[in-house]
């Protein structure tokens, strides 16, 4: 009886396997429909049509590929043992084929990470570029590893590409800001480059590095470096109005800035912090050239009324050129409130 039993289990067995080949076999099929249909059926199927799916990553019809990773990332976490398989498909020289094993890949999540670890011992810097922007999307648990490769990794490319994939890491744990004001200090200005643009795009949670970043600003040896650093605390400074004060102070200093597109944007962030920016934009009114003393103006203006008072003790001052702005500042100002009050 009991070996009636396992013949009968091995034959399901058998036809189960012989049914779920005859629907891969059905991705090779040149109509999208009858293919999309056989998609959705080995969706249904599951687990059991992993196996039949890898043996088709490296069929020579690019769809069949294609249609294969789909499935297995619709497939999801399911479909893990895939990930080895799908991970060289990453520099599949059909670009869909490409894209639909990334996807798959990010589908399955913390599933596919240690098939994308592994797959950074490669030397080829591009393949390594793409797991590595992979693994970024895979989930927390890929931080680590995005930090460890900025620390250590011999290749200015793969640590300026691990900067740039850990700033679309959002929200942001301390750990990532931490490692990329550490990679202030690297020695490559690419890597450094990278590294202050994902500071810049990772928002409030960069706030413990806006010092740092000030530093940059100042002192980088590289220009573009220095351009991004102060980019960077303009950023920063629009996402932080509630603590604008501390955040103006730093947006002042960059006003003495040789660099005349430097103190542009720090005019342009002043005018973000509403009041806590005010002393900064009075002091910019002294800017030597004068579109951006203009620009300075403008900012002031907007700030209404509240304004007039640092501008009644700017008439006071020695020099009669910012004696006059003021006093036309405050005109402006009072006119234009007039305006409102009329129109209301």
């Amino acid at each position: 009886m009991l070996l009636t039993v396992a013949v009968l289990g091995l034959c399901s067995f058998v036809r189960a396997e012989q049914s779920v080949q005859s629907v891969v076999e059905m991705l090779q099929d040149d109509d999208e429909s009858v293919a999309q249909k056989a998609e959705a059926t080995l969706v249904q199927m599951g687990p059991q049509a992993v196996t039949p799916l890898r043996k088709v990553l490296n069929d020579a019809n690019f769809k069949v590929r294609r249609r294969a990773a789909e499935v297995l990332g619709r497939l999801g976490p399911q479909a893990k043992r895939a990930a080895p398989d799908l991970v060289p498909l990453l520099a599949d020289p059909q670009f869909e084929v490409h894209e639909a094993a990334e996807k798959a890949l990010v589908q399955m999540g913390e599933a596919a990470i240690p098939a994308l670890t592994d797959a950074l011992k490669t030397q080829t810097e591009g393949l390594r570029k793409v797991v590595l922007e992979t693994l970024s999307r895979c989930g927390p648990k890929s931080i680590p590893i995005l930090l460890d490769l900025l620390k250590k990794d011999d290749s200015s490319f793969i640590r300026a590409s691990a900067a740039e994939a850990l700033g679309g890491m959002q929200p942001a744990a301390p750990e990532t800001v931490q490692g990329l004001i550490a990679a202030l200090l690297d020695l490559q200005e690419d890597v450094r480059g990278a590294a202050v643009d994902s500071l810049g795009q990772l928002g409030t949670a960069s706030l413990p590095a806006v010092g740092q970043l000030f530093s940059i600003s100042q002192t980088d040896k590289d220009s573009l470096v220095r351009k991004k650093a102060g980019d960077a605390l303009i950023r920063l400074g629009r996402l932080t109005k509630e603590s604008g004060e501390s955040v103006a102070v730093l947006f002042e200093s960059l006003l003495k800035n040789e660099d005349k597109v430097v103190r542009e944007s720090a005019i342009q962030a002043l005018s973000m912090l509403g009041m806590a920016g005010l002393p900064g934009l009075i002091q910019a009114l002294s800017d030597q050239d004068n579109t951006l003393s203009d620009e300075a103006a403008k900012a002031i203006i907007q700030l209404g009324p509240d304004a007039i008072p640092a501008l009644q003790t700017l008439q006071q001052s020695p020099y009669p050129y910012l004696s006059r702005k003021a006093s036309d500042l405050i005109k402006r100002i009072q006119k234009k409130t007039r305006k409102k009050e009329e129109s209301n």
